[in-house]
Parts: C-alpha cells; sequence; structure tokens
C-alpha cells in the first residue's frame, strides 16, 4: 500500500488528475492481485485436500479395537438419529407457525438437480424440433415463392453472358473427346 502511495505522489503533484491511463493501470494491478491471491488459497486448499487423500490411502483402512469401533459407530448413528429428530422438529415448529419449511438436505438437493436436469432435456427437445419443423417450413417457402424467381434469375444471367460473349466474336470452346 506504501508503494503505491509513494508511485502515485511521483506521478502527480497535489491539483493534478489522475489520468485515464494510469487508473486503468492501477485498477489491473488491484484486479490482477486479488485474482492471484485467490487462486493461491483455491491451490493451497486442493494442495491440503490431496496430501490429505494421500496421507489416508498411505494409512489404510483404520485399525480399531472393538471398543473404538463401537464408539465410532454409536457416534455416527446417535448423529444420524439426532439430525433425523432436529429435522421433526424444525418441520413441526414450522407447521405451527403456519409458515413453509424447505429442508435443505443433500438428498433433496440432488433431487431437485435431478428434476431440474430432467426438464432441460424435456425442454431441449422440444425446442429442438420446433427449430427443425421451422427451419423446413422456411425452407419449403423459400423453394415455392421465390425459388422460381432465383431460377429466373440465373438463367436470365447465363443468357446475358452467352449473349455479350457470342457479340465479342467468341467462340464456344471446343473439347477433344479424347481428354
Amino acid at each position: 500500500m506504501i508503494e503505491q502511495i509513494e508511485f502515485l505522489k511521483s506521478h502527480f503533484e497535489k491539483d493534478d488528475l489522475m489520468g485515464h491511463e494510469l487508473a486503468v493501470l492501477i485498477l489491473q494491478k488491484q484486479e490482477r492481485a486479488r485474482q492471484g491471491q485467490i487462486r493461491a488459497l483455491c491451490m493451497k486448499k486442493i494442495q491440503f485436500n490431496e496430501r490429505r487423500r494421500l496421507q489416508r490411502l498411505k494409512q489404510g483402512i483404520p485399525k480399531y479395537t472393538k471398543l473404538q469401533a463401537c464408539i465410532k459407530i454409536q457416534a455416527t448413528v446417535r448423529g444420524f438419529l439426532q439430525r433425523r429428530r432436529t429435522e421433526k422438529q424444525r418441520s413441526d415448529e414450522f407447521s405451527f407457525l403456519d409458515m413453509q419449511y424447505l429442508p435443505t438436505t443433500k438428498s433433496n438437493i440432488a433431487e431437485k438437480a435431478f428434476i431440474n436436469s430432467r426438464k432441460r432435456i424435456i425442454l431441449q427437445k422440444e425446442n429442438e424440433t420446433l427449430l427443425l419443423n421451422a427451419l423446413n417450413e422456411n425452407e419449403k417457402r423459400v423453394m415455392e415463392q421465390q425459388g422460381p424467381v432465383i431460377l429466373e434469375k440465373i438463367e436470365n444471367k447465363i443468357r446475358d453472358w452467352i449473349v455479350t460473349k457470342k457479340n465479342n466474336n467468341w467462340d464456344f470452346p471446343r473439347f477433344s473427346r479424347h481428354g
């Protein structure tokens, strides 16, 4: 920050306004620095997760005593049951207050994503059929209405070309049959 202030002081006097190009350069520098910091944090997180994954692979399946395994299983089951009870209490409370409760469980989100993807596929197919029908209609319309006009224009151009070449004493090329 101090470097930037010194940089600005060296380029401007008190009453001078910052030039457009310099302002753009400073903004670009700041934005690139911000993006670099975000990218560095992201890379750090990715590397940390990768190290953790490799460490778990090296360790293999954790070896628990019977007591440790029981405690781990109990903790998992109790956590699951408590989350289910909390979810039910929350929905009961919302229904008591006449409010709409929208649970945000992972399965619910996954189901919504699946349903939305199916809707998108169906909509895309409908739009594709509409597009193909419209293209076919346009092609038919052009062939029926403008086709003869275009063909006549092409024939007239060929006739005009032949007439102009004939008037200029041009002979049609003769091609040998033994080419």
